[in-house]
């Protein structure tokens, strides 16, 4: 026997071979193996369940390139491994920003109370002003007075809790001295008229 017998031999066993691993993968099916790994995402503490995911999908490929078709099954196991990775991982991120941007929204919310808090408070301040230079009293009373005196267009109270909360205000003629407070200064100590502004007016 020459060489080239030998050569067409082997040559006719391996196509054999091939014909023989081909039909073998050809009867393959990952729909079963795609339930097992279904429950073994929930009875085997995810871990388990994604660690098959990635092994018989894997094998699903191999089977897909030697019979140049997709298996039965290799669909499923492609979604079980979206479903149960990407999804949940793009869930996780979500959540995360979430969580960083809610604390940095909540500040952004303290901050513009406070700001209006003593907005508030500068207009009931230069309202008591008014009202003791043109009567030269006292003032002794509430937002609502002034309102009613045309002083205010309107009553103010502490946007952080809302209604209820009136300031504390009163003024003093002889010494200049005005007075309002946040009725909730104690717990918000940003709501409070500066010591600048006080000693400006």
């Amino acid at each position: 026997m020459n060489q080239n017998q030998n050569e067409d031999i082997n040559g006719k066993v391996e196509g054999i071979g091939d014909e023989v691993l081909k039909g073998i993968h050809s009867a393959k099916s990952y729909v079963g193996v795609a339930w097992i790994t279904l429950l073994l995402y929930y009875i085997g503490f995810y871990i388990i369940g994604l660690i098959v995911n990635l092994v018989f999908l894997s094998k699903s490929k191999e089977t897909m390139n030697i019979t140049k078709r997709t298996p039965p099954g290799r669909g499923c196991l492609r979604f079980l491994l979206w479903s149960h990775l990407i999804i949940p991982f793009t869930i996780i991120i979500i959540l995360a920003t979430g969580f960083i941007a809610i604390p940095s929204q909540y500040n952004v919310y303290k901050k513009q109370k406070s700001e209006q808090c003593v907005k508030n408070m500068t207009t009931i301040y230069i309202a008591i002003q008014s009202y003791m230079n043109e009567r030269e009293e006292n003032f002794e009373g509430t937002a609502r007075d002034l309102m009613r005196m045309n002083y205010l267009k309107t009553t103010y109270e502490c946007p952080e809790h809302g209604v209820g909360d009136k300031y504390f205000m009163n003024g003093n003629f002889e010494t200049g001295e005005i007075t309002v407070r946040c009725p909730n200064e104690m717990k918000y100590p940003k709501h409070k008229l500066s010591k600048s502004f006080i000693n400006k007016n």
